[in-house]
C-alpha cells in the first residue's frame, strides 16, 4: 500500500515511529541518522503524502492503512479539521450543545465527589 504513495523503506520506517509518538531526536537515535536526515525524511513524506504537519500525515498513514496505531479503529472514527490539521474526533468532540455539557457537567461533580470523599 505504501509503495503506491511512492514512499521509501526509510520513509515508512520514519512514519511508523511518528504514529507511535516518538519525536525527532528519538528517531534519530534509533535510526542512527542525524536529526537533520529525519527532517529531510519528513519533508518527503509530507510531499508524497501531499499534507503540511506530523498530524495530518499520521492520520493519513493510518486512515490509508499505511500504518497500524492501537486503539484507534479508522472505520469507527469520525474524522474533522483542528489547528494542527485532519484529526479523529475523539469523545466529548462527537457531542454536541446539550449533551456535551451534561457530561462535562457530570464530570466536574464526579471529580468534585471524589476529591471530598478522599479527605
Amino acid at each position: 500500500m505504501a509503495e503506491e504513495f511512492g514512499l521509501s523503506d526509510r520513509e515508512k520506517e520514519i512514519l511508523e515511529l511518528l504514529a507511535g509518538g516518538v519525536g525527532n531526536k528519538e528517531i534519530a537515535t534509533r535510526l542512527v541518522i542525524s536529526t537533520n536526515t529525519v527532517k529531510v525524511h519528513l519533508r518527503n513524506i509530507y510531499a508524497k503524502l501531499g499534507v503540511s504537519s506530523r498530524t495530518e500525515a499520521v492520520m493519513f498513514a493510518i486512515r490509508n492503512h499505511l500504518v497500524l496505531v492501537d486503539g484507534i479503529d479508522v472505520e469507527s472514527e469520525t474524522w474533522g479539521r483542528d489547528s494542527k490539521g485532519v484529526v479523529p474526533l475523539l469523545g466529548l468532540n462527537r457531542l454536541r450543545g446539550k449533551e456535551q455539557s451534561w457530561y462535562l457537567t457530570l464530570g466536574v461533580v464526579s471529580l468534585l465527589f471524589i476529591n471530598k470523599t478522599a479527605m
